[in-house]
């Protein structure tokens, strides 16, 4: 099995072909389409992978705040001012050091960790209060309208998080997953 667990990571990570799934498959409520016993099992292994200040930072509230903010971040220097003030106006200084400091490794991950990253955040996030996720849902919303458009992967997270925390408050306001102007 230990050879089942390597070769997972390796698929996860990007680094291996994926292999078939013969496993029971995901729920989407499970996650983000990564089966549950293989992040079960590969997760510890998932933050050997990653560099040890994202990998931390995904276990504490405020910090994956930041991390998922930054999953979302644009490319473009005047968008990204945007959103950092964003985060500070919405979440506070704390949050705005968080991505200060994190921006960099995170830009360095490949794009297909960002899944993963996002789902080693959830823990986290699902430890905010009522209050503090409508304000972190606001902010990343906020964040992703930034740049003007919508893209999969922040549809994507928009749904695991609708999926994985908001089902725990019960029903929000918004139509969890909806795209449009007035929900994201």
């Amino acid at each position: 099995e230990a050879g089942n667990t390597g070769a997972a990571v390796a698929a996860l990570a990007g680094t291996a072909a994926v292999p078939a799934r013969t496993s029971q498959p995901a729920s989407a409520a499970d996650g983000v389409g990564v089966p549950v016993e293989t992040m079960r099992r590969v997760g510890p292994m998932m933050h050997r992978l990653l560099p040890r200040k994202v990998a931390d930072a995904c276990s504490e509230p405020m910090d994956a705040q930041g991390v998922v903010l930054l999953l979302a971040w644009a490319s473009d220097a005047a968008i990204q001012s945007r959103q950092r003030d964003i985060a500070r106006q919405l979440l506070g200084p704390g949050v705005g050091a968080v991505i200060a400091r994190l921006r960099g490794p995170l830009e360095l991950l490949k794009p297909d960790m960002r899944l993963i990253v996002l789902d080693l955040c959830m823990p986290a996030i699902q430890q905010l209060s009522r209050p503090q996720y409508t304000a972190f849902r606001e902010a990343l919303t906020q964040v992703i309208r930034a740049d003007g458009h919508v893209s999969l992967f922040e549809w994507t997270m928009r749904s695991v998080l609708a999926r994985r925390v908001e089902a725990r408050f019960g029903a929000l306001v918004e139509r969890p997953g909806k795209i449009g102007r007035a929900h994201v």
